[in-house]
């Protein structure tokens, strides 16, 4: 039986209807020969998010966005999500919108959980809105800006301080501290050159003074290891012995025992002492006046003693 040409091109038209669905569908990554289940999420903004738009599962393409629209109390966006059905993470699972490149569009990422029961169709995942790359830069260079219209602020004023500083008066003071400092400098320079040449001249003595120095160093080594190698206990034990012994011989001489104890506290001994010694200084005193009376001297021996008979 031969089709008319309006039925032949009545089944193309429903062909080409069908290729398109089909096309869209699978376009959308929710083809629709494939079996597939129906989620949903709740977001304060979608900006940026289009119906169509991906959603996976660590990094890999699950699903699409097929629906948005407003909450039955429209205090937020429902979105709807169509994925495969075969999945079979929890319901406790979190959605997040994210942007997917700088120049813009967003998507959906799925962190899947398996603690708890498996999602369903019509089940509703917690959301998170992930900042977009936009607004973290902007978070981060506002304090920056603020800072740099802080130093902006900062050297306007510090040009109005140079600007007021100087002026013709501050420039003639600029230009003599400078022309007192380049004097400054040549004068450094000029006794640093001096000071070289007197370094030079006397090199060898301050080469002497240095070995001196190294050979006192060297004395004082010496000194001070053979005051290490002293036995200063043994040296501190002999003074204490010393010590000791002087004690016992001051407590002896403020006892009335011994010779010296009984001259310094017997006052008897010491006005028999002292009479001892009037007397001998009266012999010593008749001595000088009268020799002859105690010494008998003569150089020609018994002549003399004749002589004195005689007279």
């Amino acid at each position: 039986m031969k089709l008319s040409k309006e039925v032949k091109i009545t089944f193309i038209f429903i062909a080409g209807i069908a290729l398109f669905v089909i096309g869209y569908s699978f376009l959308r990554n929710n083809f629709i020969l494939s079996s597939s289940k129906k989620i949903y999420s709740y977001f304060e903004n979608v900006e940026g998010l289009g119906i169509g738009a991906k959603v996976t599962v660590n990094g890999f393409s699950v699903g699409s966005v097929t629906d948005i629209d407003f909450s039955e109390d429209y205090s937020a966006l429902k979105v709807e999500m169509n994925i495969r059905s075969d999945l079979e993470f929890s319901k406790n699972s979190t959605a997040i919108l994210y942007e997917t490149s700088l120049i813009g569009g967003r998507a959906i990422q799925i962190i899947p959980l398996y603690d708890s029961e498996v999602i369903q169709h019509g089940d509703v995942l917690p959301s998170v809105i992930k900042p977009v790359l936009t607004a973290l830069i902007n978070d981060q260079f506002a304090p920056l800006q603020t800072k740099l219209e802080n130093l902006i602020t900062s050297l306007d004023s510090l040009v109005i301080g140079f600007n007021n500083v100087f002026d013709d008066t501050g420039q003639v003071k600029l230009r003599n501290a400078l022309e007192d400092f380049t004097l400054l400098v040549d004068n450094v320079n000029q006794l640093s050159g001096e000071i070289i040449t007197g370094v030079r001249k006397n090199q060898d003595a301050i080469n002497q003074t240095i070995s001196n120095v190294a050979e006192a160093s060297q004395n004082m080594k010496a000194l001070s290891d053979s005051l290490i190698e002293i036995n200063i206990n043994k040296t501190v034990s002999k003074m204490n012995d010393l010590i000791g012994d002087v004690d016992t011989m001051v407590s002896q001489m403020q006892s009335k025992e011994g010779t010296m104890g009984q001259l310094l506290t017997d006052p008897s001994l010491y006005d028999n002492l002292n009479q001892t010694t009037q007397i001998l200084n009266g012999l010593m005193l008749d001595l000088q006046s009268n020799p002859k009376r105690y010494v008998h001297f003569s150089l020609f021996g018994r002549r003399d003693k004749a002589k004195s008979k005689n007279q």
